[in-house]
């Protein structure tokens, strides 16, 4: 009889190993199917981001109430200022918790072979694409002829700028101060979408100090970063910015400590939720990073919305299935890069999508543009990745250097 109870005491300890396996397993699933189907929408938040648009400050603008111009401008700015910057924070978390996730132990030969993988993945994409857009700036002076001008602007502009065309020839945000009165200007190269990129394979540089600190100090660096990224309060270097490491560390915090980020972000849903839904219309109103007060609330709202739509997006793909389709999520960093570049000699898929709106859609009512402002960022990723599925089927090497094999 003992022995038969041990057994079945073993057999239960076996069970509730499975039953712990299963759960584990469907955890990670979740977490793999929400990173899947976050990357695509991420991406056309990206081209909201970049679509020209009216940004008077709404506390402050002297529209009508109500009007269209009012209301479109509200529209936008909720959208292009606030909603959609969590995209570019969300990528790089998730990079920072793929390079380290099985990643414990320090190795240099596993870190070596991590950064071969960067090698492709970041580095070749990141100059193809810069060097494709000075390639097309100059094919463009030339098709413009010798009188226009337009060759020898882009020729001194390339001299001027030399190596700088690969990092930081691109600034904006010049106006903007930390809690401090620092300006915290923002650069990219002449591929400017790609300031991303350059700053992930900063971070990715830096991994060995990550993995350190995140190691010896566990989460007190994470906020410590999270203090630096609320108050700005960090150098100003083309590369550096807060954003990708503060994001970043989040994501190998995540991994090197096991936690799986949906779990994480499911269970303070009720805080981040609750602070992203009180500080939204506030950003809004204070149009964002654009005023000092909007700029100071800014950071809140983006940490908390980030952490919001992981436990959201979770919960999607667990209540109703949900699944990205394979080409949109090895399609979206060729509709990042692409949609602001000049591929058409001329002109960039977005302004392409926006000219062919105005077309079908003639007028220059609110509604009118309101609407093509809304359609623009879905057509452009559509356009996007239509040239992405013709360079995969016919060119795949140029396709793989375009996206570095993703």
């Amino acid at each position: 009889m003992q022995s038969f109870r041990n057994e079945c005491k073993v057999s239960f300890h076996k069970i509730n190993v499975c039953r712990m396996n299963n759960q584990t397993m469907d955890w990670s699933q979740n977490l793999s199917s929400t990173i899947d189907i976050l990357r695509f929408p991420l991406a056309i938040a990206v081209i909201f981001i970049h679509i020209p648009k009216p940004s008077p400050n709404v506390y402050d603008t002297d529209l009508v109430l109500f009007s269209g111009e009012w209301i479109y401008n509200v529209i936008a700015v909720s959208i292009s200022y606030v909603l959609t910057h969590i995209a570019v924070p969300t990528f790089f978390l998730i990079s920072g918790f793929l390079f380290f996730r099985n990643f414990a132990e320090w190795s240099w030969d596993g870190y070596r072979r991590k950064m071969r993988s960067r090698v492709m993945t970041l580095l070749v994409p990141y100059l193809v694409w810069n060097l494709l857009t000075i390639g097309l700036l100059l094919l463009r002076g030339v098709l413009a002829g010798l009188e226009s001008g337009e060759l020898s602007k882009t020729l001194d502009m390339i001299a001027a700028q030399g190596w700088h065309l690969f990092y930081d020839c691109n600034v904006w945000g010049e106006s903007r101060v930390n809690v401090l009165g620092w300006f915290q200007q923002s650069s990219g190269p002449v591929c400017l979408p790609l300031w991303f990129l350059r700053d992930l394979i900063v971070a990715t540089a830096f991994a060995p100090v990550i993995w350190w600190l995140v190691k010896k100090a566990r989460f007190a660096v994470v906020a410590l970063l999270f203090a630096a990224y609320c108050t700005r309060i960090w150098p100003v270097v083309p590369g550096f910015s807060i954003n990708a490491f503060f994001f970043y560390t989040i994501g190998a915090y995540c991994a090197l400590e096991g936690k799986n980020i949906v779990i994480v972000a499911r269970k303070y849903l009720p805080l981040c939720g609750g602070v992203a839904l009180c500080l939204f219309p506030v950003c809004v109103y204070y149009n964002s990073v654009n005023t000092v007060i909007g700029n100071n609330i800014y950071p809140f709202f983006v940490a908390s919305a980030v952490f919001a739509a992981f436990a959201v997006a979770s919960k999607l793909v667990e209540r109703y299935g949900m699944k990205a389709h394979p080409v949109l999520v090895k399609s979206c960093f060729f509709v990042y890069a692409c949609h602001a570049t000049p591929v058409f000699i001329t002109m960039d898929p977005m302004a392409i999508v926006n000219r062919a709106l105005h077309f079908v859609i003639p007028g220059n009512s609110m509604p009118e543009f309101i609407v093509v402002y809304l359609l623009n960022p879905f057509f452009t990723a559509a356009l996007c990745c239509m040239l992405y599925v013709l360079l995969t089927r016919y060119v795949p090497r140029v396709a793989t250097l375009f996206t570095g094999g993703r």
